[in-house]
């Protein structure tokens, strides 16, 4: 199963766990395969450089360099050409439509409202965590 996984996951994810760390534990595991750009990359990078993220990373003994090695030892980036897309609320949520199209991604995982109410791109979903966890990796 191929997907994107929006930037505020990723984040949420490594540092909290909780729904969007299950996701990236599916990654880690094979059980999906999660795309990515380059442009994604380095949204991530600066981020993680953020000083309001630094003592969480303190506390978690990693840093911004250990986060971005994990998340490229289970990325596949891609090259995401930007596509006019004219119904979003945030022009910044275009690359990360781009990368889910070009990837023909099974879904988009995100929590951002902004693309969460679009509901789907192109045919592919767009869903939170907990939708996405519910939908394809139900508990038993």
């Amino acid at each position: 199963m191929n997907v994107v996984i929006d930037t505020n996951i990723w984040i949420s994810g490594l540092l909290w766990g909780g729904p969007p760390g299950q996701v990236l534990r599916l990654a880690r595991q094979g059980q999906i395969t999660a795309y990515t750009s380059l442009v994604q990359l380095e949204e991530l990078a600066r981020t993680f450089n953020k000083p309001k993220l630094q003592p969480k990373l303190q506390q978690l003994d990693i840093n911004a360099n250990s986060a971005m090695t994990a998340i490229r030892e289970v990325t596949q980036v891609i090259a995401a050409p930007m596509l006019p897309i004219d119904r979003l609320r945030d022009p910044d949520d275009a690359s990360i439509l781009a990368i889910a199209i070009a990837a023909t991604a099974d879904s988009l995982i995100s929590g951002d409202l902004d693309l969460l109410t679009l509901t789907e791109i192109s045919g592919i979903p767009i869903l939170t965590p907990q939708d996405f966890l519910s939908r394809y990796f139900p508990s038993p």
